[in-house]
C-alpha cells in the first residue's frame, strides 16, 4: 500500500510530458502550454502549478528534485541540457544549465548567469536575479545586478541594485515563527511615467497561506496575489490561488497573458479521501475570471472521483465548460486502471474515454479513446542517502484515436525517465497517422543531466 501511495502522488507531479499531453488533446492553447513550460524551465514550479490548474482544470503538485546517491558535501555540481523538438525535427528551444558548488559558493552558467554566496544569516547574488533570489510571490522580470538580504535577529533585510536602473529594498520581520511580515519598496528608473515610478508592496504570511499587496504610484489599483491552502492531511485538502489587478501592473512585475488580460484570476481546488471506503478520492476544482474593463464573471469547474481496488480502479469526471451559460457545454470522461506491484516496481494499464455534449443543440462530440501501459520503478535509498527526492525510472506508451476511430487519426505518445547514480534522462515524443499522411512526429523534448 506504501507503494501504491508513493505512486498516487507521483501522478499528480507536473511535468513536460503532461503538458504536452493536454496540448495535444486540445485542452490547452499551444501559447498556454509555453507559459507554463517556460516557467517550468526558469524554476518556478508554484506558478506553473497555478497556470496548469487553471488552463487544465487538474490538481498540480510541485515535483521533488531528484539528487544523485553520491553527493558531496563541500563540493557538488550538475550540467543539464534541455532539447524541444518540434514536428519537422527543428530544434524549436535549447537550455543548457551548469552549477558549481563548493562550500558557500555556487556559480550558475547558461540559461541563467549567476554567482550565489549564502551562509546561516545571509546571502549574496550576482548576476541575472529574479523572482528566485528575491525570494518574491510574484514573478520578476529578470535583470543583471546585486542582490543582497541579511537577518538581524528576528528582522531580514534585504537589497537589490541592477544596471537598468531599478532599486529595491526590504525588511521582513518574523516576531513569531508561523507569522511573518515583509515591506519592499521598489523604484524603476524608466523612459515613461509608467515605469519610472516608486511602488511599495506588503506580503504578509500566516500558517495557511501568503497574500503580497504591490502599489505602484499613479496606477489605479495594486496588484494583488493570494495563495492559501490547508495542511494537507489524509482526508481533506483544498487550496486556492488567485491574482487581482488593474489596468496596469508595477514595472518590475511579469505576469503571464492569462492573468494579464483579467482584472480578477483564481482557482481553488478540494479533495475529499475516504480510504476505508474503497479508497475512494473526489476532487473539485473550479477556477474564475474576470476580464478587465468588464463586469462579468467567466467560470468553469469539474467533479473527479475515484475509488476501488488496485486491481480495478475506475474514475469519472465531469467538466462545465462554462458556469455563466448555465453548463451548455459538458465533458465526461472515465477511465479504469489496474495497478499490479512487482517489488519496487509497479504496473499500470488504463483506458479511457472522453466526450463533450453540448446541450443546446443536444450533439456529442465523437468520444476521444486511449489505452496506456506504464511501468515505475521506485529507486531505494542508499546507506546515509537523506533525500532520495522523487527518483524512479518510468516508461509509459499511450495510444490515443481523437476522433474514436483509429484508421482516422492515431496518436502514439511515450515517456521514457531514467536515474542512476549521477545520470538523469527523460524523453518524451509523440507520433500521429492520419488517413492523408503516415506516422510522423509532432513534437520531442530531450533531457539528460549530469551529476558530479
Amino acid at each position: 500500500m506504501a507503494l501504491m501511495a508513493a505512486v498516487q502522488v507521483l501522478a499528480a507531479e507536473l511535468t513536460e510530458a503532461k503538458v504536452f499531453e493536454w496540448w495535444d488533446d486540445g485542452l490547452i492553447a499551444p501559447e498556454e502550454a509555453n507559459e507554463i513550460i517556460s516557467l517550468m524551465d526558469e524554476g518556478n514550479m508554484r506558478e506553473a502549478c497555478a497556470l496548469a490548474e487553471i488552463y487544465s482544470d487538474e490538481p498540480c503538485g510541485d515535483p521533488a528534485i531528484p539528487m544523485p546517491d553520491s553527493v558531496r558535501k563541500f563540493y557538488h555540481g550538475h550540467y543539464t541540457t534541455k532539447l524541444r523538438l518540434d514536428s519537422t525535427g527543428a530544434v524549436s528551444s535549447h537550455r543548457k544549465e551548469l552549477e558549481l558548488a563548493f562550500r558557500r559558493l555556487t556559480l550558475r552558467l547558461g540559461t541563467q548567469e549567476l554567482l550565489t554566496y549564502r551562509s546561516k544569516r545571509g546571502e549574496a547574488h550576482f548576476g541575472q536575479v529574479s523572482s528566485r533570489e528575491l525570494h518574491s510571490e510574484i514573478p520578476l522580470d529578470t535583470f543583471w545586478g546585486t542582490a543582497i538580504s541579511y537577518s538581524l535577529g528576528k528582522f531580514r533585510l534585504s537589497a537589490a541594485f541592477d544596471t537598468s536602473k531599478v532599486t529595491y529594498a526590504g525588511i521582513t520581520a518574523g516576531p513569531f515563527s508561523k507569522f511573518t511580515a515583509q515591506a519592499a519598496i521598489w523604484y524603476s528608473k524608466g523612459d515613461s511615467a509608467s515605469t519610472d515610478s516608486p511602488s511599495g508592496s506588503l506580503t504578509l504570511t500566516v500558517p495557511s497561506g501568503r497574500i503580497t499587496a504591490w502599489y505602484q504610484a499613479g496606477q489605479s489599483s495594486p496588484l494583488v496575489r493570494f495563495s492559501f491552502r490547508t495542511r494537507n492531511t489524509s482526508a481533506f485538502s483544498w487550496s486556492t490561488t488567485g491574482y487581482i489587478h488593474g489596468d496596469s501592473i508595477p514595472a518590475p512585475a511579469r505576469l503571464s497573458t492569462s492573468i494579464l488580460k483579467n482584472s480578477f484570476w483564481s482557482t481553488q481546488n478540494l479533495t475529499l479521501h475516504a480510504k476505508d471506503f474503497l479508497n475512494t478520492k473526489a476532487t473539485v476544482s473550479a477556477r474564475a475570471t474576470r476580464p478587465l474593463r468588464s463586469d462579468s464573471i467567466s467560470g468553469r469547474f469539474s467533479i473527479d472521483i475515484s475509488g476501488g481496488p488496485e486491481i480495478a480502479r475506475p474514475a469519472i469526471k465531469v467538466t462545465c465548460i462554462e458556469a455563466a451559460s448555465d453548463c451548455d457545454q459538458t465533458v465526461y470522461q472515465a477511465k479504469i486502471a489496474s495497478s499490479h506491484a512487482f517489488g519496487q516496481k509497479t504496473a499500470t494499464f488504463t483506458g479511457g474515454a472522453r466526450t463533450r455534449h453540448e446541450r443546446s443543440g443536444n450533439s456529442w462530440q465523437a468520444p476521444r479513446l486511449e489505452i496506456a501501459a506504464e511501468l515505475d520503478e521506485i529507486l531505494a535509498r542508499k546507506s546515509g542517502q537523506k533525500n532520495a527526492g522523487s527518483r524512479r525510472n518510468s516508461y509509459r506508451i499511450a495510444l490515443v484515436a481523437p476522433e474514436a476511430s483509429p484508421q482516422k487519426k492515431l496518436q502514439v505518445r511515450t515517456e521514457t525517465r531514467i536515474y542512476g547514480d549521477f545520470l538523469e534522462f527523460a524523453l518524451t515524443a509523440a507520433f500521429q497517422r492520419t488517413e492523408t499522411s503516415n506516422f510522423h512526429p509532432t513534437h520531442a523534448q530531450v533531457t539528460a543531466g549530469f551529476f558530479f
